[in-house]
């Protein structure tokens, strides 16, 4: 961008070195990158003070490295090529606002009460592609919260995310998405669950997305909470081996 308008880049100061491959993708560009401190430094330290071991830095880094691109892997991976090729409704049109919007920025609307998430909402509406909400923490939800947050999402093109965290038997789920105060499927566009009961999980949802007059379109399917003790970290859990 900076190029396009005539200016000439030599040197680039960051703060965080992440060690992902920038500086090298740089420096192939003819650009010197100067950062303050590297990720490397930063869980050293980590270590020092008995916040990590030398196990969970290892994990970090391997989460860290980039995949190495194999043969059969599409060469470009930009939103105008992934979009095109999109089979899933929802992932279709979260790209597709993104680049309407050019923007990826999803706001986590973790308020309590209506007036704070329907100010929020259309503050920064045009400037987002997806607000996530936790419903279940309104302490004055109605429907007339869900009419009035549904237009403001209508008229700023982003969508709706409720980060449910679900974890029953499929009909349970089902029912938690399609009835009672919140009726979910009717609204959210996304909703978290977990994989722990199994494929049963995706079914309920299946079944909610199916039900008449559904907003839903998919879920995110939780790998890994980052909360102390976890019990989502186990290699079976966070492979998906658990799901048929």
């Amino acid at each position: 961008v900076l190029e396009k308008e005539g200016l000439k880049v030599t040197d680039v100061l960051i703060i965080l070195d992440r060690q992902q491959g920038g500086v090298a993708t740089l420096k192939a560009k003819g650009i010197t990158v100067h950062s303050v401190m590297t990720m490397e430094a930063i869980l050293n330290y980590l270590i020092t003070q008995n916040v990590i071991n030398d196990e969970k830095k290892e994990e970090i880094v391997r989460a860290l490295t980039p995949v190495k691109k194999v043969a059969s892997a599409p060469v470009n991976w930009s939103l105008d090529s992934r979009v095109r090729v999109a089979t899933n409704p929802i992932a279709k049109k979260l790209m597709e606002i993104m680049l309407l919007k050019k923007t990826n920025l999803c706001i986590a609307a973790d308020f309590t009460t209506q007036e704070q998430i329907l100010k929020l909402a259309a503050q920064i509406g045009a400037h987002i592609c997806m607000l996530k909400l936790h419903v279940d923490i309104i302490s004055d939800f109605s429907a007339d919260f869900i009419d009035k947050l549904t237009q403001i999402a209508n008229d700023n093109n982003f969508v709706i995310f409720e980060d449910r965290k679900l974890a029953d038997t499929g009909k349970t789920v089902e029912l938690q998405l399609t009835k009672g105060v919140y009726s979910i499927s009717s609204w959210a566009h996304l909703v978290t669950v977990h994989s722990l009961p199994g494929q049963s999980v995706l079914q309920g949802l299946a079944a909610a997305i199916d039900a008449k007059d559904s907003a839903l379109g998919g879920c995110l399917l939780i790998a890994q909470l980052s909360t102390k003790g976890t019990l989502t970290a186990g290699a079976e859990y966070l492979s998906g081996t658990m799901i048929d």
